[in-house]
């Protein structure tokens, strides 16, 4: 391959550079406050970083690849990883929640903390038609744009220099890390090794794609329902 680190670097850069100056600048025409808006704005807020995430590894593939995000990326999918990347991302939600609210309360850390950035999103949904578009866009666009980005450009550069295990571990930090939040962080770092698993595993982003939709899904479905 003729990209690795490098590329990965500059669009981990550009996607938290870009995005927030299109989003201050869209606030600014607005005149809103980031915290007054619905569910659906805050989820349109995201489309630039998607967009940029889905532009940055198509630039990388075109200029420093072989122009096919299936050979740079594993961007490839078959039957079977639907049902079985749903099942998975389903039970990861359910089970890592669980499992880190656990811990926490073993060691004395607030266990409500977990999600609540999510849940006051929630609170906001704006109505059921709202609520509809963050869910396609929240449980469609940002898994396919941040499987891309983090399981085929970023784990796939790091694993020209690490070996397996710690490629995962190192993507599925990072991939927690870019959420920015905090009391999340433990339970992220487990989705995001398990995404890393199953692209490495089966050699192709299908799985890890569907993995997320059902992750993400569950999630904002159950705040939804429970607001």
């Amino acid at each position: 391959m003729r990209w690795g680190l490098r590329e990965a670097f500059a669009g981990l850069v550009l996607s938290l550079v870009v995005p927030s100056l299109v989003g201050a600048a869209a606030l600014a025409v607005l005149d809103q406050d980031i915290d007054d808006l619905t569910l659906t704005g805050q989820v349109l807020l995201q489309l630039p970083l998607w967009a940029l995430l889905v532009g940055v590894c198509g630039w990388v593939s075109v200029v420093r690849g072989r122009r096919s995000l299936a050979d740079d990326f594993g961007l490839r999918m078959v039957p079977w990883d639907v049902p079985v990347g749903l099942a998975v991302g389903v039970g990861t939600q359910l089970v890592a929640a669980q499992v880190v609210a656990a811990l926490y309360r073993w060691v004395g850390i607030d266990a409500d903390q977990i999600g609540r950035s999510a849940e006051e999103l929630a609170d906001r949904a704006g109505g059921t038609a709202g609520a509809v578009v963050a869910l396609v866009l929240f449980a469609g666009l940002a898994p396919f744009a941040e499987e891309l980005f983090y399981r085929g450009l970023w784990l796939r550069a790091l694993r020209q220099h690490l070996g397996r295990w710690a490629a995962i571990g190192v993507d599925a930090v990072l991939f927690a890390s870019v959420h920015f939040a905090p009391y999340d962080f433990p339970a992220l770092v487990v989705v995001g090794a398990v995404f890393a698993w199953l692209a490495v595993r089966t050699g192709r982003l299908g799985p890890s794609i569907w993995a997320h939709v059902g992750f993400n899904a569950t999630a904002l479905t159950f705040l939804l329902w429970s607001g």
